[in-house]
């Protein structure tokens, strides 16, 4: 397999890099943005991408936006690598297409693991590591961009209802309740809507 790692800190590159080797995997080229990164899947046959979250210019997100939306592209197996650990970044990552999600600091044990739960991933939505062999996304892009506004508008509806229930909380759930109960209801709501969201996009159901 080759990998294509993209970092704009040269150090988390390179140590990306040197625990890949270590656990048996030295075909790797790099890349310093999301730019550099897909002017190299031009003419680089690449089959897992391990992207950074934040970088300048076109973060981890975008990124992975733009190669999914590349029917070319559908044969990439793509994994943000990031020290950003909240709900909310997974659940994205997630629902644009990512398959799969490594925290930093990492061991190689943990990096090991988390391909191998990321090629599964991978497999299961129906898409191939080799080129030419599974189903492609078909996406419609204006079917793709109404749904997202769905679901940012669900969202922002979501938002403001929980934002008026939580003043009502003292009285509502029980007194040993946390902010983290509210928590979990959001993350689950969003959770739902990822679902449908996914659903809808999947040829299968249209």
């Amino acid at each position: 397999m080759k990998f294509l790692i993209v970092d704009d800190t040269m150090s988390a590159k390179k140590l990306l890099s040197a625990s890949l080797k270590k656990i048996g995997y030295n075909d790797i080229i790099e890349a310093s943005n999301g730019y550099e990164a897909l002017k190299l899947l031009e003419s680089e046959d690449v089959n897992i991408i391990m992207s950074d979250l934040k970088m300048p210019g076109m973060n981890g997100l975008e990124l992975l936006t733009e190669i999914r939306n590349k029917e070319e592209y559908n044969n990439k197996i793509f994994i943000l690598v990031t020290a950003e650990d909240d709900n909310l970044t997974t659940l994205k990552a997630k629902t644009s297409g990512g398959n799969g999600y490594i925290l930093k600091p990492y061991t190689t044990d943990i990096l090991k693991e988390k391909l191998s739960e990321s090629i599964a991933n991978f497999k299961s939505t129906g898409y191939s590591v080799d080129r030419g062999q599974g189903a492609t996304n078909k996406t419609d892009p204006l079917l793709s961009g109404k749904i997202d506004e769905i679901i940012l508008e669900f969202e922002q509806i979501a938002e403001a209802a929980v934002n008026m229930k939580a003043q009502e909380l003292p009285t509502i759930l029980p007194d040993n309740a946390k902010l983290e109960d509210l928590h979990r209801l959001i993350f689950s709501l969003r959770t739902i809507w990822a679902w449908h969201k996914d659903m809808l996009k999947d040829d299968k159901y249209l």
